[in-house]
Formats: structure tokens, C-alpha cells, sequence
């Protein structure tokens, strides 16, 4: 199964991304802004993709969001005043 995590890089997101990498065998997809900068263990890189995508941006989600069967969503907006 592959699964995607958009906001992967928030606290919620990372512990979504170790739990399913640790517990199953499915594919994870962590989607956000700065996904780079999150690390990943050795024996979880053939599993592991990151992707850096805006979420406010159709076409990039699309791109991230394909051949994914699960995505969970951990983007909060905060808005400015």
C-alpha cells in the first residue's frame, strides 16, 4: 500500500511516518514545503519518499498524490492579520 503523509515534516506527520515505517511494510510518501530536511533511517529508505510540494498548489498535490491509496492531512493554516 502507499500511503501519504502531507505535513509529514510537523510533529504529527513525523510520528505517523516512524510508526507506519516501523509497524508495516508499506510504501510512505511524506509530502511537504521542506520535505528534504527530514531524516530517515537506513533500513526505511527504499520505503521512504519525500516530497516537497505546497499544498495550495493543484498541480504539484496532484503530482505528490499519485498512485497513493491513503493520504492523511496535517496542514494547519494560520492565518495573518
Amino acid at each position: 500500500m502507499n500511503i501519504a503523509i502531507i505535513g509529514a515534516s510537523g510533529f504529527l506527520g513525523t510520528q505517523l511516518s516512524n510508526h507506519l515505517l516501523t509497524t508495516t511494510h508499506h510504501n510512505v510518501k511524506a509530502i511537504a514545503r521542506n520535505a528534504m530536511r527530514m531524516a530517515v533511517k537506513p533500513q526505511f529508505k527504499d520505503r521512504f519518499q519525500r516530497i516537497n510540494a505546497d499544498v495550495m498548489d493543484e498541480d504539484e498535490m496532484t503530482l505528490a498524490l499519485n498512485a497513493v491509496d491513503v493520504a492523511y492531512y496535517f496542514v494547519h493554516m494560520m492565518g495573518q492579520k
